[in-house]
Parts: C-alpha cells; sequence; structure tokens
C-alpha cells in the first residue's frame, strides 16, 4: 500500500485552517449575541463534563498502529475486529460513565458555577455530556482512517463536520441562546462519525466491516487495553491541565475572564496546531529509522526541530503582536487581557511546539516516561502557579503562571528524551543559518516564478 505522507500533511494543515476558522466566526458570533459571560459559562461546563476522561480505558490510544499492523499484513477481519471492539468499547463506556456522573456533576457544579448562572449551566450540562461521549466516539472512527494511512479523508471529513456545526449554531442560538452551541456539538460529531464510519466500512470492504459494528473480540481489547492504558495514563496527565486551569481561572476571576482566556487560548493552538500538525507523520518514520538507520533518525529530528523553530516562533509571535487587532475583530473592542493572555501563551506554546519532536522520538519508541514528567510539571505546576499568582497579582499573572509551567514541561520533556538517545536537543546556529536561508531563497524562487513564470520574450 503506497503512502502518502506529503498528501495527509496538507490536508491536515488544511484541517487545521478550517477549524481556525470556524473557531473564529462562531466564537464572534456566539458573543456578538449572547456576550462573553455566556461563552465562558460554555467552557466551564464543557471542562467539568470532561473529568469524566477519567475513565477511559484507552481503547482509541493505539487503534492506529494496531489497524496498520493488520492491513499491513493483509487482514482486513483483523483491522475490523480492532475497529469495531474500540468502538463499542468506547460507546459502551461513556454511555455508563455520563450516566453515573450525571447527578454529581449536576450537583457539583454549584462550586464553580456563579450563583446567577447556575440554572444555564445545569440547562446545558446534557448537552455538554452527550457531546463529549461522541467526541470519544467520533475518536474511534477517525483513527480508524489514520490507521489505514488516509489522514486525508480524517481531515475531509472534520470539515465537512465543521460546516454542519456552524449551521446549527447560527440557525439556533438566536432562538434557544447557549443550547444552540450544545446542538451544534451534537450535529458536529454526529456527521463525523457517520462520515467516517460509512468510509472506514469503504476502506476495510463493505463485506469485511458490518453498518452497526457487533464484532467484540475479547483478543482485539486485550491488546488495545494492554497497549493503549500506558498511553492513556500520559494523555490524562495531559487532559487534566485544561479544566483543572479553567476552574482555577473561573474561582479566582471569574466566568467572563475565562470566557477571554478560552478565546486566547482557542486562537493560539490553532496557530500552534499549524506548526505540528504536519509532525504526526514523524512517528512512524522515527520508528523505522531507529531501527534501520540512526544516524538517519538523528538527521530528520534537526530537521524537524529546525521546521518547529523557523516556523513556530515567528507564527506565534505574529500572533501576539496582532493579539489586539484580533480582540478588535473577533470581540469587537479591544480587550487587554485578550491581548496579554494571547502574547502569554504564544511564548508557552512556542516552546510546546518546539519541543514537539522530541515528544514524537519518544512515543516512536514506546519510552514515554519523560513525556510523562513534562506533562506531571505541565498539569501540576500550572494549577499551582495559576492559583498561587492569581489570588496575589491577578488574572494577567495566573497566566503567566500556565505558560510558565506549560514551557518548563515541554523543555523537560525535550531535553530528558534526547538525553535518553544520545542526540541533541537544538540545532546548531549554523544549522538553522542553513536551513533559513534554504527557505528564503525556496520562497524567492517561487515569488519570482509568479511573476515572470508566464511571461516570454518574443
Amino acid at each position: 500500500m503506497k503512502i502518502d505522507l506529503k498528501r495527509n500533511s496538507v490536508w491536515s494543515i488544511a484541517e487545521v485552517f478550517a477549524t481556525g476558522i470556524s473557531l473564529f466566526l462562531l466564537y464572534k458570533y456566539v458573543v456578538s449575541i449572547l456576550g462573553l459571560k455566556s461563552l465562558g459559562i460554555w467552557s466551564l461546563v464543557l471542562a467539568t463534563t470532561s473529568l469524566a476522561r477519567l475513565g477511559d480505558l484507552g481503547a482509541a490510544a493505539g487503534l492506529s498502529r494496531f489497524i496498520a499492523i493488520a492491513v499491513a499484513r493483509g487482514d482486513h477481519a483483523r483491522a475490523r475486529d480492532f475497529a469495531e471492539t474500540a468502538l463499542l468499547t468506547n460507546f459502551s463506556l461513556y454511555l455508563i460513565v455520563m450516566a453515573i456522573l450525571f447527578y454529581p456533576l449536576w450537583w457539583g457544579i454549584q462550586f464553580v458555577i456563579p450563583a446567577d448562572s447556575l440554572d444555564e449551566a445545569r440547562h446545558l450540562l446534557p448537552y455538554a455530556m452527550a457531546s463529549f461521549a461522541l467526541l470519544n466516539v467520533n475518536s474511534v472512527t477517525l483513527t480508524i482512517l489514520v490507521g489505514k494511512q488516509r489522514t486525508d479523508l480524517k481531515c475531509k471529513i472534520v470539515i465537512l463536520s465543521l460546516v454542519a456545526q456552524a449551521a446549527t449554531v447560527l440557525t439556533t442560538v438566536p432562538y434557544v441562546g447557549l443550547t444552540g452551541m450544545g446542538w451544534g456539538q451534537l450535529a458536529q460529531y454526529a456527521t463525523s462519525i457517520i462520515g467516517s464510519w460509512i468510509t472506514c466500512r469503504s476502506l476495510l470492504g463493505p463485506h469485511t466491516v458490518s453498518i452497526v459494528p457487533r464484532h467484540f473480540s475479547r483478543t482485539a481489547f486485550k491488546e488495545l487495553f494492554g497497549f493503549g492504558l500506558k498511553l492513556q495514563f500520559m494523555n490524562l496527565i495531559s487532559f487534566l491541565f485544561d479544566p483543572a486551569v479553567k476552574l482555577v481561572i473561573s474561582t479566582v476571576s471569574g466566568v467572563e475572564t475565562l470566557g477571554i482566556f478560552e478565546m486566547a487560548q482557542r486562537m493560539v493552538l490553532q496557530i500552534r496546531h499549524v506548526v505540528v500538525a504536519p509532525m504526526q507523520q514523524l512517528v512512524p518514520a522515527f520508528a523505522h529509522l531507529w531501527e534501520s538507520n540512526p544516524t538517519e533518525a538523528t538527521a530528520l529530528y534537526t530537521r524537524a526541530t529546525t521546521e518547529a523553530i523557523i516556523m513556530g516562533i515567528p507564527l506565534l509571535l505574529l500572533t501576539g503582536i496582532a493579539s489586539p487587532v484580533i480582540s478588535m475583530i473577533w470581540i469587537g473592542s479591544y480587550q487587554v487581557n485578550f491581548a496579554l493572555f494571547a502574547n502569554l501563551l504564544c511564548l508557552g506554546w512556542i516552546a510546546n511546539a518546539i519541543a514537539a519532536p522530541s515528544y514524537l522520538v519518544g512515543l516512536s519508541q514506546g519510552t514515554i516516561k519523560w513525556n510523562v514528567a513534562g506533562h506531571i510539571m505541565t498539569s501540576a505546576g500550572g494549577t499551582a502557579l495559576a492559583y498561587l499568582l492569581g489570588t496575589q497579582f491577578g488574572s494577567v499573572y495566573l497566566v503567566l503562571g500556565v505558560a510558565t509551567a506549560l514551557a518548563a514541561g515541554s523543555l523537560l520533556t525535550m531535553v530528558l528524551n534526547c538525553w535518553s538517545y544520545g542526540i541533541e536537543p537544538f540545532p546548531t546556529p549554523q544549522q538553522l543559518t542553513a536551513a533559513i536561508g534554504l527557505r528564503s531563497r525556496n520562497v524567492l524562487s517561487r515569488f519570482r516564478g509568479l511573476l515572470f513564470g508566464p511571461w516570454k520574450l518574443s
């Protein structure tokens, strides 16, 4: 089977841009109609609901690996067993977890939501829980496509689902308020699940994969669970960072400040995704090269880190510089906190983007202890610093604590993973200069081609 990494990378970037545009338009629309406070309430309800991830068995964590191995061996029935087992596991798990957690969350949300917004938050809770359950079912169906080396199809389906979400939100929010955001997410994930499952059946064979999943394999479940458990432990630590920080912001600074933070964080993350999305293709490349040609694996790491530096630093710094203008366009007025939050977060995510190749080296080799160490520093340190600085000095210093812990955790993973495999964490100044020069020459060459290419002297 031919693997088209370039096609997959191009569509990964297209998905990032589509998600960013959709996010920008929807948040601007919701803020203009309902205000920043409403957006903060929705963000906090989602963060509270997502605590259900603590019960995840990790069925989807390593699914793409098992699908890829089965397909490479020509065993589509085995690939089907992994796919349907993971899908049935996640569907059943989150159905049970959400049923168990509904009333505890309904009661406990009073401690993180202001009293004047409590009724609205409780009204949104069923929609948030349902959308979170569908999100985790959706992660399985999309991961199957990644395992089939068709990230491009996965990205196309995600883009289509964004259209469904936008259409639903635009037509319902004026009439039902924040409930329309819940309907929008339900429409998004339902569209994605249906589209990706139909595509999975086509790729694996409609005679092999049934319309309604019914093949549960104990053997496949044991393999998925065994491999996914250690990845899930790492993912859970990473996952706790977002809801914990949001709970601190809501408690210390209020839900309106949380709404501003949510918009700044989402904006910066979209730019960061432009840098790191193509890197997901590096995991199998690192795994292969470290077995066959370690020298080339080291060279690939250096090239990837160099690309992260020369792309990530300018893009994220420019995002921070442009944040006042973005605030006026997106929110409708200049929000000082939005600009300050965005600039601080840009610095933290720059370090994270530069450290991404080393993180993927650890994943490719199955050695995740230093990845876990970085996540612990980020999640625990970020929450603690945010609370300490926020209560003493205000919301800007709170976000400074978040960004500092994010950068420290990312760089810790980078240094320790590189130390483990005997590679230099950062490219040399000469390597950076050469890469920047090559990139500049390529850009100039293409620019000249656009200007003069079509013209011929007679």
